[in-house]
């Protein structure tokens, strides 16, 4: 539907044709308006106050709100609904806060109406959709209403077909009388007719869905907002959208596909439905995010067949099974030599090993099975236990191969099958050290294997965490192996490899954290030679040795693997602590040294005063942020705690889990930059103490009223140039009498005060308008400040400056009972001015920045042009203890009616700066796209 568009030839109504003429609505020279519509019973919010047209605020709006909007447009309407998503464009001018009961007759009655400030922005004006019938809901299946339409016949809404294409509409009418009658519906032959998921994917039945209607197919919404309310898919509809490929529900997710494009979105559905058509749904609503799921079957794979492929022999390789037309692998995640005997089992041999495909290539296959659990005895995997993995339950590990033979078992240490001669029925093993390389093993008639020789275990001489981002329990891990350091690939480590690697370091392990440490964990690559990968642990080993692993890798230094070791309750104690890059040894960088490694702090310390004292220091402050210096091994500054000496400990109550706690490590940018003295501590009353960045001297702040005679410190072979801190109460300023000066009246003015019979000012610092309504009230008892200038508005004063920092409060009388502070600080730069009336500060529904005294303390002015395209001039005055604004700015638009034009400044009257005369206001042309043609045209306005 067109916008503006008539609609005459729908209107056929079963009860007969309605005669009664058409409402009579009337909205000229009203001061609301709609606008961005199809009608003016739909769009954005406008309203005009004092000649200004205003949009209004979503935040806390409601259908009260909008009851009462549409009610001043015609006393027979309200709302059909409201909308805050800006669907009708971007207003201008001042925005208003609403709060109303609902029935008021105007938004003047309402509780609440005024200028809104702050936390409003255009983005989001209000949009409404107003309704004459007597039943203000229409509750209708074929979808919401979204346009309007006047009409001599009444009032048509049409809304897009719930179930049905873009250009598919439905049609309603309020009739003059009141009531609903239907006018047409095309929502029909728009079901959703198929379901595909796209996308590529490592994993089996799982991707982004599409939905296909009638020829178009079109993205399923996984997460959008309409008109306010949120819709996603959730479990139950994600279900629903399996069965129609006959799978079952396994995981979805809403936000994974930045989409932002129009496409399907489910708004609801009773749970039993057997395709989404017949759940109710909108089409051509923007979709930020595609819906991403992923099914399974409903109980198990229909494996039609196995085989072993990427191998050296038909005997060994790569587990593939074989579900509907399409190949899957078994993951190594779980995987044990029960299971590999029943797959043996299955192409008619014993299992001999089984290890992990170190080489495969991840787009080969679909990852089908993960943490398959036989117990052996089985003939087929259909009767042994299994989980389907998908994107949001990855395998830990790559696929498994498998050798099966007519031997068994074949028990190999320290190393890797790596080939099978099934001719002459031999294994060579690749050794994890070069003495020796190769080991083979013989495949007797017997059926026992036999061999001369076995691998000899691989020697770890240290392991050590490092990275850019690493900390003092966590890092990139690196190995010492004959005198190289080198890194492990992270394919395949799990919660019990990092469990084996914490505990080689004397550490516990952090058993959640794995979720989250795919890679590195963010603590950077490591460097030199990637020592292993597929390292396989059971979790119970003392070391990695006697772990299962691939020598051999085709990582690279961007899978290098990261480990966070020690539980909550983790203590580790470092054995010292110095300052560096301060200006003396008194302050500087905190370290502390752990394994023969100076460390810096992420953060601020809870117990600085015990870092100190470490160092046989007085704690004095400490500051953020100085350059990490060692960013290997960053130490959390909260979980340190010094006394005799430092601990660190891991549990910290700041972090709800140890994710928040690895994303405060690694993205930590600063460490503490601790303050000592070789003084005691100094202890003062009613004041602080500010502390030079050496620590050697202390200046005194007292609070405010409160002064002392010394206010500097410093520290000097061990003792302060004096130790009695103590601020003690200003005494009263005998202030006799109060001014205004140099303003245009005697209400307006430089704020001075009489001292022993002397004039001074008051520094504007922190002067604020309780301290203004106090000033006023002490020229005056019914005034209050109606203004409050600093820099020294009306001028600068002379003589004294008596006080620097005023502290007034409400239930003052009079300013000499205000706390007061002299520092000494301030100049006549910055007096204090203001202006006193009986009103305060200006209470209006405009922005208050727009008006400005004159020559009156009662009269503000304010300058319409302040809100563009206005010209004019507003009025607030003080009456009777309160401000009224008078007067309407004028709006002007194109065309306008120029009443006069002059040139100004010019050495003639033919030449000069351009002046339009409009609305009796005088103002000027902006030279932007200014040429000859606009000058002739100019000219020959004024008769050139």
């Amino acid at each position: 539907m067109y916008k503006g568009l008539v609609i005459l030839s729908y209107v056929f109504f079963t009860t007969g044709v309605v005669t009664a003429s058409y409402r009579g609505y009337n909205f000229t020279d009203k001061d609301i308006r709609l606008i961005g519509g199809y009608s003016a019973l739909e769009g954005r919010v406008e309203i005009r106050i004092h000649g200004v047209w205003g949009t209004m605020c979503s935040y806390g709006f409601d259908v009260n709100d909008a009851n009462v909007l549409c009610r001043m447009l015609h006393k027979d309407l309200r709302s059909l609904d409201y909308y805050i998503d800006g669907r009708y464009g971007v207003g201008r001018g001042p925005i208003f806060y609403l709060h109303c009961s609902g029935s008021e007759q105007s938004i003047n009655n309402c509780p609440r109406f005024q200028y809104s400030s702050s936390g409003c922005t255009h983005s989001k004006d209000i949009g409404l959709m107003c309704v004459g019938c007597q039943n203000a809901t229409l509750e209708t299946a074929h979808g919401r209403l979204e346009h309007v339409n006047i009409t001599n016949f009444g009032d048509v809404y049409s809304g897009s077909c719930i179930h049905g294409l873009p250009s598919q509409e439905f049609m309603f009418t309020c009739t003059p009388l009141g009531r609903w009658i239907e006018l047409t519906n095309q929502c029909t032959n728009t079901v959703v007719r198929n379901i595909r998921l796209t996308g590529n994917s490592d994993y089996y039945m799982e991707g982004f869905v599409e939905v296909s209607v009638g020829d178009t197919w079109l993205p399923l919404c996984g997460y959008t907002n309409i008109n306010r309310n949120n819709y996603y898919i959730d479990a139950s509809k994600a279900n629903i959208v399996c069965s129609m490929i006959g799978k079952r529900y396994k995981q979805s997710s809403y936000k994974r596909n930045l989409l932002e494009e129009p496409g399907v979105t489910i708004t609801s559905c009773i749970g039993n439905e057997t395709s989404i058509s017949f759940c109710k749904h909108l089409k051509n609503h923007a979709c930020p995010y595609q819906a991403w799921i992923a099914c399974q079957d409903h109980s198990k794979y229909n494996i039609k067949t196995i085989q072993l492929e990427n191998g050296s022999s038909p005997y060994e390789g790569r587990i593939a099974i074989n579900v509907d037309n399409a190949t899957g692998t078994v993951c190594f995640d779980g995987f044990d030599y029960e299971d590999a005997k029943v797959v043996c089992k299955m192409l008619g041999f014993s299992a001999s090993w089984y290890y992990l495909d170190a080489y495969a290539v991840a787009e080969e296959r679909y990852a089908m099975i993960k943490n398959l659990a036989c117990n052996g005895k089985e003939n087929h995997l259909h009767n042994c236990s299994y989980s389907v993995p998908s994107s949001l339950d990855k395998c830990q590990s790559k696929s498994t191969r498998i050798l099966c033979t007519e031997c068994g078992r074949l028990n190999v240490s320290h190393g890797n099958v790596q080939s099978y001669d099934f001719r002459t029925k031999t294994v060579t093993v690749l050794c994890y050290t070069d003495n020796p390389r190769t080991v083979q093993y013989i495949c007797n008639r017997t059926g026992s294997w036999t061999s001369t020789t076995s691998c000899s275990p691989i020697q770890i001489q240290d392991v050590r965490l490092v990275g850019i981002n690493s900390t003092i329990l966590g890092g990139t891990v690196e190995l010492k192996i004959n005198n190289v350091w080198g890194t492990i690939c992270e394919t395949g480590l799990g919660h019990a490899e990092r469990q084996v690697l914490c505990r080689m370091m004397n550490y516990r392990y952090i058993n959640d954290i794995n979720d989250f440490a795919d890679s590195n964990v963010g603590f950077g690559p490591g460097s030199g030679t990637i020592h292993m990968e597929s390292l396989r642990c059971s979790g119970s080993e003392k070391s990695i040795t006697e772990c299962a692993f691939s020598k051999g890798t085709t990582c690279s230094h961007a899978n290098d693997a990261g480990v966070l070791c020690g539980d909550f309750y983790e203590t580790v104690y470092l054995s010292d602590i110095r300052l560096v890059n301060g200006s003396n040894q008194f302050n500087g960088v905190v370290e502390l040294l752990h394994d023969g490694v100076w460390r810096s702090l992420c953060g601020y310390s809870y117990n600085p005063s015990g870092m100190c004292s470490m160092l046989n220091m007085t704690y004095l402050t400490n500051r953020c942020c100085a350059k990490h210096e060692h960013r290997s091994g960053l130490i959390l500054a909260s979980n340190v705690y010094c006394n005799s000496k430092c601990a660190y400990r891991m549990r910290n109550f700041m972090f709800d889990d140890p994710f928040e706690y690895f994303r405060y490590l690694r993205d930590c940018d600063g460490s503490m930059i601790l303050v000592c003295s070789e003084c005691p501590k100094l202890n003062v009353s009613r004041g602080s103490l500010v502390y030079s960045e050496d620590g050697t001297t202390a200046n005194l702040i007292c609070r405010e009223g409160h002064f002392s005679n010394i206010t500097s410190f410093r520290c000097q072979n061990g003792k302060w140039t004096a130790n009695n801190v103590e601020c003690i109460l200003s005494p009263p300023l005998n202030i006799t009498q109060v001014r205004l000066a140099d303003g245009p009246n005697a209400n307006a003015g430089r704020l001075e005060i009489t001292v022993k019979n002397t004039y001074g000012t008051i520094c504007a610092n922190e002067f604020i308008y309780v301290d203004g309504d106090i000033a006023c009230k002490s020229i005056n008892l019914r005034y209050r400040a109606a203004a409050v200038y600093n820099g020294s508005f009306y001028g600068p004063g002379t003589g004294p400056i008596y006080i620097d920092h005023l502290d007034c409060t409400s239930d003052r009388a009079n300013i000499k009972d205000c706390l007061y502070r002299t520092t000494g600080a301030c100049n006549h730069s910055n007096d204090v001015s203001l202006v006193c009336n009986e009103c305060g500060k200006l209470v209006t529904n405009m922005d208050e920045r727009m008006f400005l005294f004159n020559d009156s303390n009662i009269v503000m002015y304010g300058d319409c042009s302040f809100y563009k395209p206005y010209v004019g001039q507003l009025r607030a005055i003080c009456e009777n203890g309160t401000w009224k604004t008078i007067g309407n700015c004028i709006e002007y638009s194109k065309p306008l009616e120029v009443q006069s034009v002059r040139l100004v400044n010019g050495s003639n009257p033919a030449e000069g700066r351009v002046e339009m005369k409009v609305f009796d206001t005088w103002g000027t042309v902006c030279s932007d796209d200014f040429g000859m043609k606009e000058a002739e045209v100019i000219c020959r306005m004024m008769g050139y």
